[in-house]
Formats: C-alpha cells, sequence, structure tokens
C-alpha cells in the first residue's frame, strides 16, 4: 500500500509539472507584447540623446492587436501608458493599442506594429515570433513539450526612428496624412 500510494505521488508530481510547463505556452501573445515593447525601446534607446529624449520625443506607436492575440495572453495589464514610463527611452515613447475585430486587412497600414496569427503581412516585416504550445512528443529520451510559431509581432517597413523626429508616414486613399483613433 506504501508503495502504491508513493508511486501514484510521483505521478501526480511528474502530471502536474507536464500540464503546468504546457499551460505556460498557452498563452504566447503576452510574451510577444513584452518583446515588443523591449525591442522598441531598446531602438528608441540607440537614438536617443546623452541628454534624454531630445530628437526621438515625438515617437507614437500604434499597435493592432487581433482577436487570436487578444485572445491568447494579452491583457490590458501588459498594455504600457504615458504613465507607467520609468526607464529614459521609456519616457520617450507612446503607446497606442487597437483590439477593434473588425480591422480588416487594407486599415492595417494605419498601424506601426501588428501583433497576429498571421506569419506574413504585406507592407510589414516580423520583427519577434513567439512560439506557443503544440502538443506533446514522446521519444526515447522521453516526454517533451512541442512548441510552434504561434504568434507574430509585425513592424510597417516605412517605420523608422531618427535623430530628429519619428517618421511613420501613413498614406490614405488620396496621398493624405491618416493616423489610427
Amino acid at each position: 500500500c506504501g508503495v502504491m500510494s508513493l508511486i501514484l505521488l510521483v505521478a501526480t508530481a511528474a502530471v502536474t509539472c507536464i500540464s503546468t510547463m504546457a499551460a505556460s505556452r498557452n498563452y504566447p501573445s503576452g510574451y510577444a507584447l513584452l518583446a515588443l515593447h523591449r525591442l522598441e525601446h531598446q531602438r528608441v534607446q540607440m537614438q536617443m540623446q546623452p541628454t534624454g529624449c531630445r530628437g526621438v520625443e515625438q515617437v507614437i506607436f500604434h499597435v493592432h492587436i487581433d482577436p487570436y492575440a487578444a485572445m491568447t495572453g494579452i491583457t490590458r495589464f501588459l498594455e504600457l501608458d504615458d504613465k507607467s514610463a520609468s526607464a529614459p527611452a521609456a519616457r520617450c515613447v507612446k503607446w497606442r493599442y487597437s483590439r477593434s475585430e473588425h480591422v480588416q486587412e487594407p486599415d492595417w497600414m494605419l498601424f506601426t506594429h501588428l501583433v497576429t496569427e498571421r506569419s506574413q503581412v504585406h507592407g510589414f516585416s516580423v520583427m519577434h515570433t513567439e512560439t506557443g504550445y503544440d502538443g506533446l512528443s514522446v521519444s526515447l529520451r522521453g516526454l517533451s513539450l512541442r512548441a510552434t510559431p504561434k504568434v507574430f509581432v509585425h513592424v510597417r517597413n516605412d517605420v523608422r526612428i531618427r535623430n530628429d523626429s519619428f517618421a511613420a508616414p501613413t498614406q490614405g486613399q488620396r496621398g493624405e496624412s491618416r493616423t489610427p483613433n
């Protein structure tokens, strides 16, 4: 009876560990948004003057979060607001987020960044890929988690940070400059 209890305890611990590891990979979009913030803050930091934001103080990033990304780990708690900035580069960046489910592909050009399940988007380049849980694999070495690319962070191809300003022009149908709401 004691041996059986020990076997069941070890089996329960093993299943709990595997389930916990799998669950931690179920929400890749949260990690993708954190990576976007980190990568863009690093890029802004490289352009900053030693005295602060001068030259890049008008950086505003407009991020569209598609429904899949919104359901797989992105919460409002991960969104940065203008008051939460502590690092010098973070104070130079303003973030605006869209979670609209009705944004169609032609309207994506209104945003500087996309967090989406799509691996390719016309007019954008992938700046980060986040993997997520895709099942268990059994091999001679044992049991392992299988992960595949799930969420992609895209940056619009014309987004540039220069020492004198932030340039992210968005062309409307008649060539006028538009910004997302």
